[in-house]
């Protein structure tokens, strides 16, 4: 079972993306160098420029991970995955369309190939959730039709919707795969770069035009005119035969210069956003009543969180009882029962900076989860957070372990990682245009 804060799945997939980050920058390297180089050695990093051609299937595999990350099968958390879904449908497009375009600019993939690289991990687990489930429809419409229709016709919002994500998740990633491999490859023989339009057209004229010191085969010598009558000279042709060849135009000295160009524009445009959303201010919580891992005697009328700023509307706060002591003191896990939520300029203070929600009177003993989502009223992230107290019960060490009152942005770690590979474009492209200036001889 995956869940959200499952930390071993999230090390493999940030270490896939690390593995695809670095295929993208030896790929780039080798382009640039390939660009640079004579004839004879560009072919050899041409081919290590491929090693780009592994990165659309590890981000289709971060993809999928995604997916199964943000499924949560836990009692009482069901309705869980219609909220963290819709928010990774843009992660898996943007990073679909990134993978594609890298890879159609520095190896020239074809956009159908490219397409069923990104999304086949997801088209996969999509088509094997439809078929075990019209297994199912297949038997129950066998044994009562008219059950199975009713059924249908009252299938649960969340369970449409389920099926719906489920189904746009690959089809998204294959479009904008598809789409900015296509844009790459176009890039890629644009720029001039080994395999493109431009050097093709430049191989085919190379190729029409006679090597110098080819031998050629013997021609007969013309028989000498009776008599010589004056005119302009003629050429021999055995010495017209033995001139070099017209040389052809050196391609421009710019053209390796736009890798360079293209992964430094690529780094600014990933660090600029990354960077604005670091540095935001944010709402952060100062203080909470009940405190986090509090043990209380008798449960509290109220719970209240107050911040560093002013909130939006969008704020809100739910409790849940995670466990109920009976009578006997006895513990019983509940998966988390609903207890109260507030929400919106019902659960503001006047200063706007407390979220508070009111329980109702007698609630058991037991353990009480207290989530949060905060918005920030003068513009910000979301962030989220969570703390648990105790009502006649100690709330477990393994919690207490992982922090009393914890609180996060969902997003902050993507935004580092984007900003960390924003530096790295930005250093790729100065390494690469350093190494060409220096295959230049300047």
């Amino acid at each position: 079972m995956f869940t959200g804060t499952d930390l071993a799945l999230r090390s493999i997939l940030n270490g896939l993306l690390a593995v695809a980050a670095a295929a993208y920058g030896i790929g780039a390297v080798a382009i640039v160098i390939a660009v640079r180089a004579e004839p004879a050695r560009a072919s050899r990093f041409v081919r290590l420029a491929a090693i780009a051609k592994v990165g659309p299937p590890l981000v289709g595999l971060v993809c999928l991970g995604f997916m199964m990350d943000a499924i949560d099968l836990r009692p009482g958390h069901e309705a869980d995955v219609m909220l963290r879904w819709p928010p990774l449908l843009p992660q898996v497009a943007a990073l679909s369309v990134g993978a594609a375009f890298l890879v159609g600019l520095l190896a020239g993939s074809g956009p159908f190939a490219t397409a069923f690289a990104t999304g086949g991990p997801m088209a996969l687990l999509s088509g094997l959730v439809w078929a075990v489930a019209g297994i199912f429809l297949a038997a129950g419409w066998r044994e009562d039709a008219e059950t199975v229709k009713a059924g249908l016709q009252a299938a649960p919002a969340d369970l449409v919707s389920f099926f719906k994500y489920l189904t746009l998740f690959p089809l998204v990633a294959m479009v904008m795969a598809a789409a900015g491999a296509g844009i790459g490859r176009v890039c890629h023989g644009l720029l001039g770069l080994p395999g493109g339009a431009q050097e093709g057209v430049r191989r085919t004229v190379s190729q029409s035009a006679e090597p110098a010191g080819r031998p050629s085969a013997p021609v007969p010598t013309p028989a000498a005119p009776p008599l010589p009558t004056p005119g302009p000279p003629v050429p021999d042709p055995a010495r017209a035969r033995s001139l070099p060849p017209l040389a052809l135009p050196e391609p421009a000295t710019n053209s390796g210069r736009w890798p360079s160009r293209l992964l430094i524009a690529l780094g600014i445009l990933l660090m600029v956003p990354a960077g604005c959303d670091l540095l935001t201010p944010k709402a952060r919580l100062v203080i909470s009543n009940p405190v986090g891992g509090a043990v209380l005697a008798h449960p509290p009328s109220e719970v209240a969180l107050t911040y560093s700023d002013e909130l939006s509307h969008s704020s809100s706060v739910r409790v849940r009882r995670t466990v109920t002591l009976d009578w006997a003191g006895g513990e019983e896990a509940t998966g988390g029962t609903p207890v109260a939520e507030a929400t919106g300029e019902s659960a503001l203070s006047v200063d706007r900076r407390t979220l508070r929600a009111r329980l109702p009177d007698g609630l058991p003993g037991g353990l009480y989860l207290v989530e949060w989502t905060t918005v920030r009223a003068r513009g910000g992230k979301e962030r989220h957070g969570d703390l648990y107290f105790g009502v006649r019960m100690k709330v477990p060490r393994f919690i207490r372990n992982g922090g009393t009152s914890r609180e996060r942005d969902p997003y902050e770690r993507d935004r580092r990682e984007m900003l960390g590979g924003g530096v790295l474009a930005v250093l790729l492209g100065i390494a690469s245009r350093w190494y060409a200036n220096a295959l230049q001889g300047r």
